[in-house]
C-alpha cells in the first residue's frame, strides 16, 4: 500500500509542471491598419478561433488579448 501511494505522489509530481506549462497565457499585442491607406482601424473584433474570447481594437487600430500559446487570432 505504501509503495502504491509512493508511486502515485511521484506519477502526480512529475505531472505537474507539464500542467503548469499548458495552462501558460501570453500577452498578444498588434494593430489592425487598413492596407491601401495604412490608417487605423478602430472597433475591429480580434477573435480566438474556436472560443467565445476577443477584445475590439481601441480608437488607434491597436489591442491587446491574452492567448494559449496553440490559439489562432482571427
Amino acid at each position: 500500500m505504501k509503495r502504491e501511494i509512493k508511486f502515485f505522489f511521484l506519477f502526480i509530481f512529475l505531472l505537474f509542471p507539464v500542467f503548469l506549462v499548458a495552462q501558460q497565457e501570453i500577452q498578444v499585442r498588434g494593430k489592425v491598419i487598413e492596407a491601401e491607406t495604412n490608417e487605423p482601424l478602430p472597433d475591429v473584433s480580434i477573435l480566438i478561433e474556436n472560443s467565445t474570447r476577443g477584445v475590439p481594437t481601441d480608437m488607434d487600430g491597436t489591442f491587446e488579448i491574452r492567448v494559449n500559446p496553440s490559439d489562432k487570432l482571427n
